[in-house]
């Protein structure tokens, strides 16, 4: 089993650069700032490295290609160019890794979606 990163590593990359190396978030667990990045740790090594990598690395190159990663972000309007599914999949894998990671009750119903984030 392999650590996943709740939210994509590239997005506590952005942050170090823009916050003196520093990162932060909210732990509902603990109800708490926390600082590092938060991970779970149950995913095998295929799913974590292949299939949900994959995914992220679409998101990360979907955000670049509009504009999302500026230190002082003011656009009012942004158009964004995106596959459905793959958009899809991936904010459903973010919701399900949260849910986990904070031990929600309703991680059963992520559960449900999770046969769509890894095909």
């Amino acid at each position: 089993m392999t650590r996943e990163h709740i939210l994509p590593s590239f997005i506590y990359e952005y942050q170090y650069s823009t916050a003196s190396g520093k990162t932060i978030g909210w732990q509902e667990k603990s109800k708490k700032m926390i600082s590092g990045e938060a991970k779970i740790k149950d995913v095998c090594f295929h799913c974590n490295n292949k299939v949900l990598c994959d995914l992220d690395g679409y998101v990360k190159n979907m955000l670049e290609r509009s504009g999302f990663f500026t230190e002082c972000f003011l656009k009012e309007k942004v158009n964004i160019d995106y596959n459905y599914s793959l958009l899809s999949r991936w904010l459903l894998k973010v919701a399900f890794n949260s849910s986990r990671g904070w031990r929600a009750s309703d991680v059963k119903n992520h559960a449900k979606s999770l046969i769509y984030c890894l095909y």
